[in-house]
């Protein structure tokens, strides 16, 4: 079993930013499926997702769903 993190540190706002957020989700899910330990970090700006995704305002949403218990935010 590999230790795996991920940190997203880029805010919402722009399709590309969309894109890296679809991609990290993606990778995170994939970690976990393996059997892996994976994190998944929202730190500065980055913690904006965590209200898209619990106010359904994202469409990445759903993708958090499946890997949410492995998330964590900086409280600051």
């Amino acid at each position: 079993m590999e230790k795996v993190a991920i940190v997203i540190l880029s805010q919402p706002g722009s399709p590309e930013r969309t894109r890296r957020m679809v991609n990290a989700l993606q990778a995170a899910r994939e970690f976990k499926e393996a059997g892996d330990d994976i994190k998944l970090i929202f730190d500065g700006g980055g913690t904006q997702w965590i209200r898209e995704f619990a106010q359904g305002e994202s469409k990445c949403a759903g993708l958090f769903a499946a890997v949410e218990d492995c998330a964590a935010a900086c409280s600051h």
